[in-house]
């Protein structure tokens, strides 16, 4: 999501980045991440989309407003009940919307 915010600077992923650093939610990142990140967007293959500098420039973006956790280590994830085998999703036809609080006193 967060690199096809900058291939995408008007698609949904890009709104949830600045919905992010304008306070709506905490984006919540490791260093891990941020690693993986960087090793995504220098590859070659990218430049077609966006020049280096914009990809350091996004990189230093994040850096701004994202909080750093370290990872958890999980011992065990549980399956999810209530979720049906095969299920797709295909068919939804629901419109993502991205909402943010009003900030100050209402």
């Amino acid at each position: 999501m967060l690199v096809s915010a900058l291939i995408s600077p008007r698609g949904i992923p890009a709104r949830v980045v600045d919905a992010a650093e304008n306070g709506c939610y905490e984006l919540v990142v490791s260093r891990r991440l941020l690693g993986e990140m960087e090793d995504v967007l220098f590859r070659p293959k990218f430049r077609r989309y966006f020049p280096e500098v914009a990809a350091s420039m996004h990189l230093a973006r994040l850096l701004e407003f994202a909080l750093f956790r370290e990872e958890a280590k999980i011992r065990y994830v549980s399956p999810d009940p209530h979720r049906k085998r095969g299920y797709s999703g295909k068919g939804i036809k629901a419109r993502p919307r991205l909402w943010c609080p009003p900030r100050g006193p209402l």
